[in-house]
């Protein structure tokens, strides 16, 4: 008897774009806003506070991640006063309903600490693709 596994078909094509990485003055802030994708931030110096309108304050520091939601209301500041800080930012999104979902469902609105391996991945992806621009 053969042993098959069928391996799902993935149809999705991969948008990406708004990608930057920014040093910050302390004190800086962005205003409230919400996307139609998914926002990928990192911080990679200091310490950002990310709040999710209606809900909680997340305190990114370096080397944290955050998915942002499509449609989330949030601003994002620099936690210190004086101390300037960097972050790396991605907007993004998938033609797969399903697989957008499901990161979505996981992952979003959410601290993806530094040890983790998607937030090390997700680094090494932006610090890749912020060597090509």
């Amino acid at each position: 008897m053969q042993n098959f596994i069928s391996f799902p078909t993935i149809e999705s094509g991969l948008y990406m774009f708004g990608g930057h990485k920014h040093t910050v003055n302390g004190g800086w802030t962005f205003f409230e806003q919400s996307h139609q994708v998914i926002e990928l931030m990192i911080v990679t110096k200091g310490h950002q506070l990310t709040e999710i309108k209606d809900s909680r304050v997340i305190d990114l520091g370096p080397g944290d991640a955050i998915l942002i939601a499509p449609g989330t209301l949030h601003t994002n500041r620099n936690a210190d006063d004086y101390k300037k800080m960097t972050y790396m930012c991605l907007h993004f999104d998938f033609e797969d309903v399903e697989l957008r979902s499901k990161i979505i469902g996981l992952l979003a609105n959410k601290l993806i600490p530094a040890h983790s391996d998607l937030a090390h991945i997700s680094g090494e992806i932006l610090k890749l693709y912020s060597y090509n621009i």
